[in-house]
C-alpha cells in the first residue's frame, strides 16, 4: 500500500523502491481534489489516471486507486471537491475499470493469479 503522493510519477523514488519488490497488487488511497466538480476526471484530477501511471512505472502490479467523492469543506484551497474516479489499472498501465465522479462505491474483479 502506498499513500497518495507516494505514487506520483513526477518523483519516482518511492515507486522505484517498491518496483524492486515486484508486487502483484498495490492499493493507493488518494486525496484527489479539484476546485469544482467540473474539473474532475480531467488530467490531474483523476485517481484512475494516476493508478495507470503508477502501474506503467511498476510493470508488475495491478494498481487500485481509491478516492473520496463530494465536497471537501476543509483545507486551505476552498471550494474543494473530491473527484471520485476510483479505479484500477493492470500491469503496464491501461484502464482496467473506473468509477465515475459521483460513485461512492465501486467493485472490480481484478484477475490476480
Amino acid at each position: 500500500m502506498l499513500v497518495c503522493a507516494d505514487a506520483y510519477t513526477f518523483d519516482t523514488s518511492t515507486l522505484d523502491a517498491l518496483k524492486s519488490l515486484r508486487p502483484e497488487l498495490v492499493i493507493i488511497p488518494w486525496g484527489v481534489t479539484a476546485g469544482s466538480a467540473a474539473e474532475c476526471g480531467k488530467t490531474g484530477f483523476n485517481a484512475t489516471g494516476f493508478a495507470v501511471q503508477a502501474a506503467a512505472h511498476l510493470g508488475s502490479a495491478y494498481v487500485v486507486g481509491a478516492n473520496s467523492v463530494g465536497s471537501r469543506p476543509y483545507g486551505r484551497f476552498l471550494p474543494s471537491w473530491y473527484c471520485g474516479t476510483s479505479g484500477y489499472a493492470p500491469p503496464l498501465g491501461k484502464v482496467g475499470g473506473v468509477a465515475d465522479e459521483e460513485q461512492e462505491m465501486a467493485i472490480f474483479d481484478i484477475p490476480l493469479q
